[in-house]
């Protein structure tokens, strides 16, 4: 049987604004109404029920697919970022290990995974048990010169337990390109050491408790940032999805350095 890679969840995501540092905070005030010639977004829904789905909830394959799409703005740019959304979107309904082409189409892939469904249960006749795959992304900022967006996504695939796993990234509104970590702050090295302070506070450990014996697996037993990261109107938020730094018993771990405390440290502007 095909092996399964699927992730997963839900968020809630606001939006912040379009002035400088020094005046008031771009990061905190809401954003203005994009101009028509301007980079803006809106919602896309996918909702499909697939197999015998006698209800949703037996032998029924549930997909709930909410993203936003980027218009207007830069051709360039705003392909990139619409890139970025759908290969995360094939990625929640595929089952092959290897990643899918991004430029394959999303109903034909979709499509795939029912088949791969239907596939499923006539090899497993008794299994009685609905399927699903939800995934919700929103802008969660919007400034003058940066957009960040966040997707969580959840899956359900007859396994031992759900799965949930979160994606964020900052972007350039002029070239499209998601920014490292590097790009978004002045000096890492400083900022790491204020991240494992709060991540520490957030697992309610202390500063000397080792984090290997409480069950986590950064490499080399050094802290290390998230691969996921985006500034949002609150300051710089990290998330460490299940898996990624310790066991899925551990869960994921969420992390936001305030933006009094980050701002120091950010080579970007809004």
């Amino acid at each position: 049987m095909k092996k399964v890679l699927v992730i997963v969840g839900f968020m809630l995501l606001t939006v912040a604004g379009y002035l400088y540092f020094g005046k008031e905070n771009a990061f905190t005030t809401p954003a203005k109404p994009p101009s028509a010639s301007g980079l803006a977004f809106h919602t896309e829904h996918i909702n499909e029920q697939i197999g015998d789905c006698p209800t949703k909830d037996v032998r029924c394959l549930v997909v709930s697919l909410n993203y936003p799409v980027a218009e207007h703005g830069i051709d360039s740019a705003r392909e990139k970022i619409n890139n970025y959304t759908k290969s995360l979107l094939l990625g929640s309904i595929h089952l092959g290990e290897e990643p899918m082409d991004p430029n394959y189409p999303l109903d034909s892939a979709l499509m795939d995974f029912g088949e791969d469904y239907k596939d499923f249960l006539e090899e497993m006749p008794e299994f009685d048990m609905a399927w699903a795959v939800e995934a919700n992304g929103q802008v969660s900022l919007e400034t003058k010169n940066l957009i960040s967006l966040q997707f969580s996504f959840y899956s359900y695939l007859g396994g031992a337990h759900p799965n949930t796993f979160v994606e964020m990234g900052t972007f350039s509104k002029e070239t499209g390109d998601k920014l490292g970590i590097s790009e978004i702050l002045k000096d890492t090295s400083e900022v790491l050491v204020m991240a494992e302070q709060y991540f520490r506070d957030a697992r309610k450990l202390g500063p000397d408790v080792n984090l290997e014996s409480e069950g986590f697996w950064f490499k080399n037993g050094q802290f290390s940032f998230p691969l996921n990261y985006a500034m949002e109107p609150g300051g710089l938020r990290l998330y460490y999805n299940p898996y990624e730094v310790g066991p899925y018993v551990l869960g994921p771990t969420e992390v936001m350095i305030p933006l009094e405390k980050i701002q120091p440290y950010l080579k970007i502007e809004p």
